[in-house]
This record gives C-alpha cells, structure tokens and sequence, in this order.
C-alpha cells in the first residue's frame, strides 16, 4: 500500500454520507486523507480484519472473497456513488488487489471528528458514536445477516 495525494472533493461528493456538505468542509476533510494505491495480488483487507473503516475504490479493481471462496469483483469508475467495500466489522472477506488500484481509506474517528467540527460550527448536526465489542459486532453481523434493511431512499 502506498500514500499517495490527497482525495478530490468532486470523489468526496460521490460518497453518500459526505454528499451535502459544502466545498470548504469537505477540503478541510481531504486535507486530512490520502489517495493509496495497491499493487496487483497485494491485499487490502485482511478476513476478519477488526479495524474500523470504511473503503472506497477509485480506481482498478478489487475481488472480496468469503472463506467458502465466493467472490465479487469491484471496478472503479470515474463516475457515479462510492460505495464501501467490505465495511462489516469483523470484515467477512479478504479484498485483493486484481491490478493497479487506488482507494480511499476512511477511518471512523475520521468521520466522527469531522462530524462533530461541522456539529460545532453550524451546531445543526448531533453525533453518536457506538462503541462495540467484538461479541456484539459478531451479534450485529448475524442479525443483519437475517434481516431486510430498507432505507428511507428505498421507501
């Protein structure tokens, strides 16, 4: 993995959670993370990595596999919504590099340090941080695993 520049606002708008903010708030987060860059069959996440991020491809490709070998292929594209990838805490796949790629990695102190800056400036924004333990992430994975999630923007 290698550092690299810092990301671009007009990539920073494509992810979902960070869509409405404005340009400034969203520079003053960009200066705080860096562009990496894998190389091909280099490992990105680890199964059963417990650290707490989220990661967004930019560019290339990943393949997430599962222990019973079932995999998905991400491209990155130019265009579009970012979505995370193996965001699920103890992560259930590893993510390899398939070819030159470039991510975002986004820490959640990252984002809840961000939230709670903008909170203090416009003090319109309340922000939650939930702690959990291993047992109760490993909980939560079971749970989702059984269950329909719909979102208000499915609705």
């Amino acid at each position: 993995m290698e550092a690299g520049r810092h990301p671009e606002i007009g990539g920073l708008k494509r992810i979902r959670s960070l869509s409405e903010f404005s340009e400034g708030q969203l520079t003053s987060l960009s200066n705080k993370l860096e562009v990496l860059s894998a190389h091909k069959n280099e490992t990105v996440i680890e199964h059963g990595c417990s650290e707490n991020y989220c990661l967004y491809l930019l560019a290339g490709k990943l393949e997430a596999t599962t222990q019973d070998n079932r995999a998905t292929l991400f491209e990155g594209s130019e265009d579009g919504e970012l979505l995370p990838i193996a965001k699920i805490r103890p992560s259930m796949y590893q993510v390899v590099a398939r070819g030159p790629a470039s991510y975002l990695k986004i820490w959640a102190n990252q984002l809840t340090e961000f939230a709670q800056q903008m909170e203090s400036d416009s003090g319109q924004m309340d922000v939650v941080e939930i702690e959990q333990s291993d047992e109760e992430n490993a909980l939560t994975i079971q749970l989702l695993k059984l269950a329909t999630i719909v979102t208000p923007s499915q609705q």
